[in-house]
């Protein structure tokens, strides 16, 4: 029964889903879409619950001047997925950090989930669509702001820090990438790849 209710859920989020998705820009099929709008892309994927009773969906933003993943590869459009994105969000209503929709109503779960994708997702994606903002609006002083924990929710503040001075570093700004590189290797502790990206971004830009 479990599997079956789980059948007839995909089978209606294809047709719900999808064309919101496309609609939107996205391309993809089944649990993986995704957008790229240079330098940007955004990344939708369903997660099912390892019980195989719902799944929750999730968001993510990445540079495409930026690695995959937090490493050192070169991101490829063709082959990104969300767990690829330096940017990782999940799907929920307000005040809720994580959402799950059920299998057992598949049309009022679908429903409530592109009702949510509309009023929430599109909204997540969109305060990354006037690239070089908001990271260029950030500051050492306001990383730990509420507002900034809400555009990356799950992201270390080293990683954080990495991602700014890496974006000023695209834009040409040595001045700010230097400055975050430097708060970012005082605070990095034992994060050795940070610290090493760190290291590698004062290098070239440090008399």
């Amino acid at each position: 029964m479990a599997t079956v209710m789980k059948n007839r859920f995909f089978q209606v989020l294809d047709g719900e889903l999808g064309p919101v998705l496309q609609a939107f820009g996205f391309a993809g099929q089944e649990q993986e879409w995704k957008r790229h709008r240079d330098p940007v892309v955004n990344c939708v994927e369903i997660q099912v619950r390892s019980d195989q009773s719902a799944c929750t969906v999730n968001l993510g933003v990445h540079l495409t001047f930026l690695p995959a993943g937090g490493g050192s590869i070169p991101v490829d459009f063709d082959t990104i997925t969300e767990a690829d994105c330096e940017i990782q969000n999940r799907l929920a209503w307000r005040n809720e950090p994580e959402h799950w929709w059920g299998f057992d109503s598949p049309e009022e779960s679908v429903a409530d989930l592109v009702a949510c994708f509309r009023e929430k997702g599109e909204a997540y994606f969109g305060k990354f669509a006037n690239f070089p903002h908001p990271f260029i609006d950030i500051e050492p002083s306001n990383l730990d702001d509420k507002e900034i924990s809400t555009l990356f929710p799950i992201m270390t503040k080293v990683r954080k820090i990495l991602l700014i001075a890496r974006v000023h570093e695209h834009l040409g700004d040595t001045t700010n990438a230097v400055r975050f590189a430097q708060l970012g290797k005082e605070v990095a502790g034992m994060a050795v790849g940070p610290k090493a990206a760190f290291r590698d971004i004062l290098r070239r830009h440090k008399g």
